[in-house]
């Protein structure tokens, strides 16, 4: 009977886990992403930076992000969503456009 017990604990527990989504996809790096960011923000005398990353999808060698921007000095709170799409050249993540 323990072992009865033993086996529907495992079933019960792996429909659990495929009911929360089962698999998870790993995380991607944001470093190379706001990198990018601040050098496009560098170049364009913008007085923003990147606050949060909501999402990020790459795919070969394109990769577009959904990011909650900021005022540098952060004194209005606002955090307006950019959408930015990067191009992967010479190696690294350049800023292609951007959605406000």
């Amino acid at each position: 009977m323990k072992a009865v017990g033993s086996v529907a604990a495992l079933v019960l527990a792996a429909l659990l886990l495929a009911s929360c989504g089962g698999e998870r996809k790993p995380a991607v790096d944001q470093a190379p992403f706001e990198a990018a960011i601040v050098e496009y923000l560098r170049t364009g005398s913008m007085d923003m930076k990147p606050d949060k990353f909501e999402s990020i999808e790459v795919k070969e060698g394109v990769a577009t992000a959904k990011v909650r921007m900021a005022t540098k000095d952060d004194i209005y709170g606002m955090k307006p969503l950019w959408t930015i799409t990067f191009r992967k050249a010479d190696g690294a993540w350049k800023v292609e456009n951007v959605e406000r």
